[in-house]
């Protein structure tokens, strides 16, 4: 269907509900269109809509074209909400969609049918989210769907028509071959906190307008999404953590993956269970930030154990951590918190506890309810030895970083996976942790950020040309940053100011995993950065060529990790690092 499915009527405004199913006693407008070619005749079903109930909101988020939200109560499918949205997407470092949404007290759940959306673009989101605020930027979960492949939707009689009714070249053209319509590119669970992560499943038989269910869980910081053809009978998509604080929003959304026009969806069967709306009683929220770390046998990993009020007034909230791998134990800082604070979680291993991924339940008990969050401990060992630098290379801090930064490498699979602190690589000096060779010529350096923990927005990972290893040396890098997309930064002399580029926001195509690699070129000072998807194919970023005459010489070739946060290491995994 072209256009909004929309149309009005003695200063009602009406959506379209599908093909008349032979009854008006709701109070929904008929509406008669004439194919063009065959004179035949179809009628259209449209839904009285307008505000929505008490307590919801629309909001277009991040710049996006005007959408809109509105509900229609007269419709035999029950709790109907039309919502039409823009924007270039719900995902990267900002959002652009529109939301359609209430407000959420502690845990709950949301479960919507998605009965139809227009097909202005293949990846049209519409679908359920979970979200801190209605700001663009902040954290959320959604569970959504796209576009048919079938071109007749969500007419799926096999008629193409134009609305509304009084538009130039209004109606019906002839009947279009018959289809079997299927979700174009799946119905997917995404989530962000600083990154967006979005985990994909195959659909079910059946599964495609109007059968396309959608259900978000809550708990906690938990979060599970699930997808049905018929809401009783449910297939689980995926589960994620994401730490949010006291209320959130809830509610369903639309991006257009276009801002120069909107899509609209039906959504009918809403049902938003939990603390919704205001009041409650008392309840808590249960955070690890970060929520994964990775270490060698005999060494240990932190983390801050943070929980929120939601509803109602702070309780004494008792800390306990099971799941724990052998001859590893747990220490909070403080066993027993008021909700509302945090404290350290130490987690230190062995020598003799066994190497494998350990999911470690953290729970909550308070005196109102019991909620738990999840703290992954990745126990590896190196190839040649725990924590070893491979030979060849020289592995050290840069600057002054606490507590000190670590490596192992895997000489069988070849990755590497380093824990680095330090408040920056930035300003007049550096403080990170540093893996590298030594490059006399020209040449260059690659690696495959695969794994990257949030300790901050601006934590960075990447691969760097240095002059020397002081901490206020001439220097060139590219990197990934959980929160700020993919960096290029370099310092033209020893004891300079840093120059940052913002290169390129976090979208779909440059999430981790990425391969970044810089080059160094000409006389030897010309330097640029690249990155690739593949390791094959490479895209220089836009601007980053420059020339630094300090670094004409023998330079170290590394791959860098600093925390954006001195007193927390943050771990990475990368693989295939290449210096040639």
């Amino acid at each position: 269907i072209m256009g909004q499915p929309e149309d009005s009527s003695s200063g009602q405004n009406y959506r379209m509900q599908g093909w008349n199913d032979g009854s008006t006693t709701l109070g929904e407008l008929s509406r008669t269109f004439t194919t063009t070619s065959s004179s035949t005749t179809y009628t259209a079903e449209y839904d009285p809509a307008g505000a929505l109930p008490s307590g919801w909101q629309n909001a277009d988020l991040g710049g996006s074209l005007a959408g809109s939200g509105e509900y229609s109560s007269a419709t035999s499918t029950g709790n109907t909400f039309y919502v039409d949205g823009a924007g270039a997407d719900a995902s990267g470092s900002t959002d652009q969609f529109h939301y359609t949404y209430e407000t959420l007290n502690g845990d709950g759940s949301i479960v919507a049918r998605v009965r139809y959306q227009t097909n202005v673009n293949p990846l049209v989101k519409s679908g359920v989210m979970i979200k801190q605020s209605a700001s663009s930027g902040a954290a959320f979960v959604d569970a959504y769907v796209t576009p048919d492949v079938s071109n007749n939707t969500p007419n799926l009689n096999g008629v193409n028509c134009v609305f509304p009714s009084n538009a130039p070249g209004a109606g019906c053209d002839a009947p279009l071959p018959a289809q079997t319509p299927a979700v174009g590119h799946g119905v997917s669970l995404q989530s962000k906190n600083g990154t967006t992560t979005i985990t994909s499943t195959s659909t079910l038989a059946g599964y495609s307008s109007p059968n396309k269910w959608l259900k978000l869980q809550r708990s906690g910081s938990n979060f599970t999404a699930s997808f049905s053809t018929d809401g009783s009978n449910w297939k689980t998509i995926g589960s994620t953590s994401v730490s949010m604080s006291g209320p959130v929003t809830i509610g369903l959304f639309v991006s257009s993956h276009d801002n120069r026009m909107t899509s609209s969806s039906a959504f009918d069967n809403v049902t938003v269970t939990g603390g919704s709306g205001g009041g409650g009683g008392n309840d808590f929220s249960i955070s690890a930030n970060p929520n994964s770390a990775t270490v060698a046998p005999g060494s240990g990993t932190s983390t801050t154990i943070s929980t929120a009020v939601t509803s109602g007034s702070a309780q004494p909230v008792m800390l306990s951590a099971s799941g724990l791998p052998s001859g590893a134990s747990a220490a909070f800082g403080q066993t027993t918190v008021t909700a509302g604070n945090s404290t350290n979680m130490s987690i230190t291993t062995s020598s003799t506890t066994p190497t494998g991924s350990y999911p470690i339940t953290v729970t909550g008990t308070g005196t109102s309810a019991t909620h738990s969050t999840t703290f992954t401990l990745n126990v590896q060992t190196s190839g040649g030895g725990g924590g070893s630098c491979p030979t060849g290379w020289t592995c050290a801090d840069i600057g002054s970083t606490t507590p000190a930064g670590t490596e192992t490498f895997d000489s069988g699979t070849g990755n590497w996976t380093i824990s680095g602190a330090g408040s920056d690589i930035q300003g007049s000096a550096d403080n990170f942790h540093y893996a590298w060779q030594t490059l006399a010529g020209n040449g260059s350096i690659s690696a495959d950020v695969t794994l990257q923990q949030n300790t901050n927005a601006w934590a960075k990972t990447g691969v760097m040309f240095r002059s020397s290893s002081a901490a206020n040396s001439a220097n060139y890098s590219v990197f990934v940053t959980p929160g700020n997309g993919i960096v290029v930064s370099y310092r033209s002399s020893t004891g300079g100011s840093t120059t940052v580029m913002h290169s390129i926001p976090h979208t779909t195509g440059n999430n981790i995993p990425v391969y970044l690699m810089v080059t160094r070129s000409g006389s030897g000072t010309t330097f640029s950065a690249s990155t690739s998807t593949d390791g094959t194919t490479w895209t220089p970023i836009s601007g980053s060529t420059v020339t630094i005459s300090a670094m004409s010489g023998s330079v170290d070739d590394g791959i860098a990790v600093t925390s954006h946060a001195n007193g927390t290491l943050c771990t990475v995994d990368m693989t295939n690092v290449i210096s040639s």
